[in-house]
C-alpha cells in the first residue's frame, strides 16, 4: 500500500523504539522520512538503512527538539532534502527516572520538548507545511 506516497514525514526520536517503528511504517506506506535523533546517530543510520534497503527514501537529521535552534535546523534540513513537510510526529522524549515527587518538575521539560519547542510559535514547521 502507498497511503503516504509523495508525503514527507519528520519523526522525532526515531533512532529507536516506537519512533523507529513509526518511521519504518511510514516509509513502507510510501512516505519520504526524516529520521530525527538527538544522540544516537548509529541508531538513526540503522533505521535509514532499513528504510532504504526496502526501497524507501529516508535521511537522518540530528536535532535536540528541546533546543529551538536545533528544531529550526531540523525543518530547514527537511526543506533542503524534500522541499516540503506533510507530517510531523512528535515522538521524542526526554526520558528520566525519578521518584514521583520529582516528576512534576520534570514535566515542564517534557512539555517544552513535546509541545513548545517542536513548534516554536509554529513558525519553523508551519512555514514549511503551508508553503
Amino acid at each position: 500500500m502507498n497511503r503516504l506516497k509523495n508525503k514527507v514525514a519528520v519523526v522525532t526520536g526515531a533512532s529507536k523504539g516506537i519512533g523507529a517503528s513509526i518511521a519504518k511504517h511510514f516509509a513502507a506506506e510510501g512516505a519520504q522520512v526524516v529520521v530525527n535523533y538527538a544522540a544516537s546517530k548509529e541508531g538513526a543510520d540503522k533505521v535509514v538503512k532499513v528504510i532504504t534497503d526496502n526501497g524507501g527514501i529516508a535521511i537522518a537529521v540530528q536535532a535536540d527538539v528541546s533546543n529551538e535552534a536545533d528544531v529550526t535546523r531540523l525543518f530547514e534540513e527537511t526543506r533542503k532534502a524534500f522541499g516540503k513537510l506533510d507530517v510531523l510526529v512528535n515522538n521524542a522524549v526526554d526520558q528520566g527516572y525519578a521518584p514521583i515527587e520529582q516528576i512534576c518538575s520534570g514535566f515542564s521539560t517534557e512539555f517544552q520538548c513535546q509541545c513548545v519547542r517542536t513548534c516554536p510559535d509554529n513558525t519553523s514547521s508551519f512555514k514549511i507545511i503551508w508553503q
